[in-house]
């Protein structure tokens, strides 16, 4: 019997592609007729079936080590609006941590005295300030400040 009958009959008895049909044992491949010798032949080992292939994801383990280094993360990649790549709970968190970080260190250098920082500590809860600078601008209005500051 020739071998591509028996591998088309192999691939119909084990329902797989025919390039996945492997002979180890040419000579036994070619005496097998029937769909129980095929399935002899894969018991004895004269017969193997490959795996399937899948997508490789070596690509993009490397794309995303890069990417988490901080490469490709210019203008030029990004796609849509101002929240399409940090949403507008993580720029209200990067917000509030600057505000907060500031009125530390002020409380820290005894520019603020506890009460006012409690109220002020509040009102960055609630977004009452769009950034440092109004924040301080704020402080210095309603006199809660002591002294000269100055923002990092």
């Amino acid at each position: 019997m020739k071998l591509d009958y028996v591998r088309n009959l192999a691939s119909r008895v084990f329902n797989v592609g025919k390039n996945r049909i492997k002979f180890i044992d040419e000579a036994k491949a070619k005496e097998s007729l029937t769909r129980e010798d095929i399935k002899l032949l894969l018991k004895n080992g004269s017969i193997e079936i490959k795996k399937k292939r899948g997508t490789s994801r070596v690509r993009a383990r490397i794309l995303h080590a890069k990417m988490k280094k901080g490469r490709g993360r210019g203008t030029g990649t990004r796609k849509g609006g101002l929240f399409g790549t940090t949403t507008r709970k993580e720029f209200w968190i990067m917000r509030v941590r600057a505000q907060r970080k500031t009125l530390m260190a002020l409380r820290d250098k005894q520019a603020l005295d506890n009460p006012s920082y409690r109220t002020i500590y509040r009102m960055i809860k609630g977004s009452a300030f769009r950034n440092k600078a109004v924040m301080v601008e704020y402080m210095k209005e309603k006199g809660m400040l002591k002294g000269e500051v100055k923002l990092e």
